[in-house]
């Protein structure tokens, strides 16, 4: 799909605008955390429904993003090794150039990670509000309650049921989807191509299904703050694994109960530093022995803050910005990143060898 002719955009400029300064004005994430409560147990496992879920936003920029950011050469490789299944259940009246986009980003993660047991998601095409492109959740968490854990996961840690899935080599939660994503049917300045060629009116739609289903996939933590500033994680007093890699800048893990009490004003004061870093090994090392920073502004943003990787440290055109929690106008961000890589590993995703991503800069009219 191209982007609109121009006579086009100028009959919509008006209502445009007026859209963009909703934007601008309204940065903080609007969708409540959804309450996660309900467990069941299985064995030697016990399910947690309704994981948190996290929002993906929409910026703007005065003369749109320069980033463009292609998919890698094997993602687009019909030979290329398929590792993982990604199923998808359409819901609602998704536009056929949607779909397409879709099915172009749920590939780009089959390339990249591996696991034995199909991965099904429920995408959704809803009404979500002004600024929201889209948001997403595992629908299940599962902690494995005894020792040894397969596939060496932690005992008394909540993972997201795709990635539990992968390490047991077992489909724990049966028939039911293991992604629950929501996109906004009415943003009204998509760009459905694949072809990175999104001139700087529109947002692209790919680069947001790749971003919602890494959340689905694991990049998410349970870390929170309250109105009155009081900072808290887990469910039932397990932490999710995202959550172990948090330390701030003196290196402590915001995990560590001695040091940070949960729940306590303390922690919350930690989580609103700017000063959250993620200290996995393979991400570190993606990082060029930095730990990767995260999105934690002051005040806390439901939905945004501590899920993503952070906005300033990772801007449009570093190669890292697909988790960032903001996508701008003209940006495309059509592969995962290394950083990014590199923190699936050290959740416990196996990889395809790190492919390189393909970046141009295309002539916009």
């Amino acid at each position: 799909m191209k982007p609109l002719p121009y006579n086009k955009i100028a009959r919509s400029f008006l209502a445009f605008w007026l859209l963009i300064a909703l934007l601008v004005a309204s940065p903080g994430g609007i969708l409540p955390a959804e309450a996660s409560h309900a467990t069941q147990t299985i064995g030697s496992t016990e399910i947690l429904a309704n994981p948190p879920r996290v929002i993906f936003k929409a910026l703007y920029v005065p003369g749109g993003s320069g980033e463009h950011l292609l998919a890698p050469q094997a993602a687009l490789d019909p030979n290329a090794p398929q590792l993982a299944t990604i199923n998808v259940n359409y819901i609602g009246s998704w536009p056929a150039d949607a779909k397409a986009a879709f099915e172009y980003a749920k590939h780009i993660w089959e390339v990249s990670l591996s696991s034995s047991v199909p991965i099904v998601v429920d995408a959704t095409w809803e009404s979500m509000g002004t600024n929201v492109l889209g948001s997403t959740s595992p629908h299940d968490a599962i902690r494995f309650t005894a020792s040894p854990a397969p596939g060496g996961a932690l005992i008394n840690t909540w993972y997201p049921i795709a990635l539990a899935n992968k390490l047991g080599s077992k489909d724990y939660n049966g028939s039911t989807e293991e992604i629950d994503a929501r996109f906004n049917s009415d943003f009204p300045a998509w760009y459905f191509g694949t072809d990175g060629n999104v001139d700087v009116n529109h947002w692209d739609f790919a680069s947001v299904a790749l971003h919602e289903l890494a959340h689905g996939l694991g990049f998410a933590g349970s870390m929170s703050v309250d109105s009155t500033g009081t900072g808290s994680w887990g469910n039932l007093g397990y932490p999710f694994i995202f959550d172990l890699f948090a330390v701030n800048g003196q290196n402590q893990k915001l995990t560590n109960t001695g040091m940070f009490q949960n729940p306590s004003a303390a922690l919350g004061s930690q989580l609103t530093s700017n000063q959250v870093y993620f200290d996995g090994a393979h991400a570190v090392a993606a990082a060029g022995g930095k730990k990767p920073q995260l999105y934690d502004p002051d005040p806390w943003e439901q939905g945004s803050s501590f899920s993503h990787l952070d906005e300033a440290a990772y801007p449009a055109a570093s190669g890292n910005a697909l988790m960032t929690p903001f996508l701008f106008n003209g940006e495309v961000e059509h592969a995962p990143g290394p950083i990014t890589l590199g923190i699936f590993q050290d959740l416990g995703w196996g990889l395809q060898a790190n492919l390189p991503p393909r970046t141009f800069l295309p002539l916009l009219n």
